[in-house]
């Protein structure tokens, strides 16, 4: 009886051990991109993206107490060709958030354009983060559609990061929100 308590112990324990070394895993925000839809129109390729984009309890403090992120949406057009006849494309959606306490809302700026879009409050400004419309690619002659992918991701950009918390994003899994690569076909 003793020894079929022990097995029954020891199972708990090595259960219980799994559950408690994947739990930081499982409170750590996801970000992901679900649905890519490329068309072409006017002689030029187009793309809307739409994610889920979750920040983490570390980012948010961080934008509260007014720190500046960078988000960024990267997207590689290129052929499906070997890797020597790879022709590739690389663009960049730039996101800059802030927070300004003054007037106690959310920010985001265009870099391109300089022009600002407040918000009054986090997941609104992530809404619209979410959902990228509308963005040009380039030249449809330069591309066959048949032979060609297009990878996208969501990345916060740690470059752009204060040194210190660029440091500390080395170490912290807090500061990884990166969505991965996913790959589509262009229609």
């Amino acid at each position: 009886m003793k020894a079929k308590q022990r097995k029954i112990k020891k199972w708990q324990c090595k259960y219980f051990f799994s559950i408690l070394c994947l739990f930081p895993f499982i409170l750590l925000a996801k970000s992901e991109i679900r649905y890519a839809f490329a068309y072409e129109n006017k002689q030029q390729y187009w793309v809307n993206v739409i994610s889920k984009i979750e920040l983490t309890k570390e980012t948010t403090l961080a934008l509260k107490k007014g720190m500046q992120l960078v988000f960024n949406y990267e997207l590689i057009l290129q052929s499906k060709e070997p890797w020597y006849w790879k022709d590739k494309k690389a663009f960049k959606k730039i996101y800059i958030v802030s927070y300004n306490q003054t007037i106690n809302r959310f920010e985001m700026e265009n870099p391109k354009n300089r022009k600002r879009k407040e918000f009054f409050n986090l997941k609104s400004l992530i809404k619209e983060m979410e959902f990228l419309s509308n963005f040009p690619l380039g030249k449809k002659k330069k591309l066959d559609k048949n032979k060609a992918e297009l990878k996208v991701r969501f990345v916060l950009d740690k470059e752009k990061l204060p040194s210190i918390i660029r440091l500390e994003s080395l170490f912290k899994k807090d500061w990884d929100i990166d969505s991965g690569w996913t790959t589509w076909q262009l229609p």
